[in-house]
């Protein structure tokens, strides 16, 4: 019993560091109220853990979003 509690408290410990950051919730929550029909932010999904892997978007060497 002991051995399936530390299996769950580590994949909790692993899916918070494989989890969106706010940036990419607020690009992707951006996103979805725009009309994108040429597909320039098809890639622009929720299930990156960095936004700086978004095509036309510009990241500092810290992560953060600097510029589209």
């Amino acid at each position: 019993m002991k051995l399936v509690a530390l299996g769950l408290v580590l994949l909790g410990c692993l899916q918070s560091l494989a989890a969106p950051d706010f940036q990419v919730i607020a690009l992707y929550e951006m996103r979805m109220m725009l009309t994108d029909s040429r597909g320039v932010l098809k890639d622009w999904n929720n299930n990156q853990v960095s936004p700086c892997y978004f095509d036309n978007v510009r990241c500092d060497q810290d992560g953060s979003v600097i510029g589209m």
